[in-house]
């Protein structure tokens, strides 16, 4: 118990993987959030399903997930002035999110119905937030979190530069991602202070770095998301 509440609090402080907006479903009115330019955005419909995105082309890539009912988006091209996505969910019912872009963490939006009270399972917050916690739990434990299939690793997995080596240990394979557990060496005789950009490529969807200071030739412990191919 101990363990999960230091690794739920890293990642609301020191290296926030995402942000969450919750929101009642208002078929007349726009929603105003910010995406992520760099990493993958979520929408989710509480006891529902994303049914199909309208959006101006060019902007975003996106994905509907069948499995979960989710969708996942990307910002392809960036603007200065907000966007327009329209969700329409199962029940066809529509929301307007007016959307711009920021270098931030991801963003999950979770639209509320105004019957999902009634519903079964339902889409809580704490949900949101526990599912990558539990994510980033079972990896740093070495064992499948579930929804997730193990895929070997080869050394073209690794990473390496001067300073660092990232060692694949674990990858799991979900719906739209692939996860990787990572070693982080440092090759320094110095601390080394490292960022989620200075190992990041343009294939991530997000990381999470156990710290952001390594000891001299000492490891660390980090996750990393992928798009699949």
């Amino acid at each position: 118990m101990i363990r999960y509440i230091f690794l739920a609090l890293s990642l609301l402080t020191s290296s926030q993987l995402f942000s969450t907006l919750i929101h009642e479903i208002d078929t007349c009115k726009a929603l105003n959030c910010s995406f992520s330019i760099k990493q993958h955005n979520r929408i989710i419909v509480d006891g529902g399903l994303v049914k199909k995105l309208i959006c101006p082309e060019g902007v975003f890539n996106f994905r509907l997930d069948a499995d979960s009912g989710q969708a996942f988006v990307l910002v392809e091209n960036i603007s200065n002035e907000p966007t327009l996505i329209s969700v329409i969910t199962d029940e066809g019912r529509v929301q307007d999110l007016s959307v711009t872009l920021e270098n931030k963490p991801s963003e999950v939006i979770v639209l509320k119905s105004s019957n999902s009270e009634e519903q079964a399972p339902s889409v809580l917050e704490e949900d949101v937030d526990h599912e990558m916690v539990s994510i980033l739990l079972s990896l740093m434990d070495g064992t499948i979190p579930e929804g997730y299939s193990p895929r070997e690793v080869s050394s073209s997995d690794d990473r390496s530069q001067r300073s660092f080596r990232l060692k694949a240990k674990i990858c799991v394979e979900g719906p739209y991602e692939k996860i990787y557990a990572y070693e982080l060496v440092n090759l320094l005789n110095v601390d080394l202070h490292i960022s989620e950009e200075s190992i990041s490529n343009t294939s991530d969807l997000w990381i999470y770095l156990e710290s952001n200071k390594i000891p001299p030739r000492k490891s660390s412990r980090v996750i990393i998301s992928r798009r699949k191919n």
